[in-house]
Formats: C-alpha cells, structure tokens, sequence
C-alpha cells in the first residue's frame, strides 16, 4: 500500500520543485522531489474521476521588468493519463526503480 504523505508533502509550492494539476486543473499539489509526486499520483488516481494528470516543473523565479523576482513559474513537463493501459504499472515501477516503493 502507499505510504499517505505527511503533512509538508504536497501541500505547499515553498521549496517545491514539482507541481501536479488534476481534476481538470482545479486542484493542485506541489512536491519537492519526483518520488513524492509518483507516490502522489499513483494514489490519487484511485480517488478521483478524472484519469489526467498535468505535472508542471519549478523554471525558476518570475522576473519583473525592473530586475526584481518575484514568486516561482513552472512548465508543462508531461501530461500523465490514466487511461493509458500500462502507465500504473511504468509509475509504480519508477517510483520501484527509484528506491520509494
């Protein structure tokens, strides 16, 4: 069984370097590192209706047009959808591969 994150996982976009969008963009949890976003994943797609998944990845601070940064933008960096037959078992065998199955 999946481990359920605790609470600083996938609640908050500080430090974040992964955000996921899911259930047509009107949620959205935000990982340090890509076995908490397999993990992530691999369980909410059990729990919600909508099989697709966007994963978005941190691309550095927005800059303003006087130099000042100001927040974090991400990019689209694949696009995970459920209704593919083989994708539970490639996520599974990463997360697997990776050390955090």
């Amino acid at each position: 069984m999946l481990p359920r994150p605790g609470p600083a996982e996938g609640e908050t976009m500080h430090g974040a370097r992964y955000e996921v969008r899911f259930e047509g963009g009107r949620q959205r949890r935000y990982f340090a590192d890509r076995q908490q976003l397999l993990r992530a994943v691999l369980r909410l797609s059990l729990q919600v209706d909508d099989p697709r998944f966007e994963v978005w990845e941190d691309a550095g601070p927005v800059e303003l047009a006087d130099g000042r940064t100001l927040g974090r933008r991400f990019r689209l960096s694949a696009v995970l959808d459920f209704r593919e037959s083989d994708l539970w078992d490639r996520l599974a065998q990463e997360l697997e591969a990776a050390g955090g199955g």
